[in-house]
């Protein structure tokens, strides 16, 4: 009776740990992507310091979001989008748009495939 009271107790640690990992990571992915897409709003309107603003934002919110995701995900992609996170900080300052709305598409993809990772999905279960 004990095991089975152990055994269940350890599903309801498990389910609840992954639980609480997804709802940090889609709050934190959400955030991120807003970034983004402030960055990229002012690229396109022509507004240079708003879009260097925009792009420290991101990148200080990446690194404090980074430690966490080195945790929990694979170093890759993580790693790639702490190398676009400082390529759109200085694009931006050197206002090339077209390379910036590049890297910025680039780490909106890799931000999102940590989400579709993290996903309760059975593709990802199996």
């Amino acid at each position: 009776m004990g095991k089975k009271i152990a055994l269940v107790l350890l599903l309801i640690l498990m389910l609840g740990g992954a639980l609480l990992q997804n709802i940090y990571v889609s709050k934190a992915t959400a955030e991120l992507t807003g970034d983004l897409e402030k960055i990229t709003s002012a690229l396109n309107a022509g507004n240079h310091q708003s879009a260097v603003s925009a792009a420290d934002t991101f990148s200080a919110n990446w690194e404090k979001e980074k430690p966490v995701f080195e945790a929990l995900f694979e170093h890759d992609e993580v790693d790639i989008i702490s190398a676009t996170a400082k390529s759109i900080q200085s694009l931006c300052i050197s206002n090339e748009t077209a390379d910036a709305l590049s890297e910025i598409a680039a780490a909106s993809y890799y931000i999102d495939h940590i989400m579709e990772i993290n996903s309760i999905r059975l593709e990802n279960i199996f």
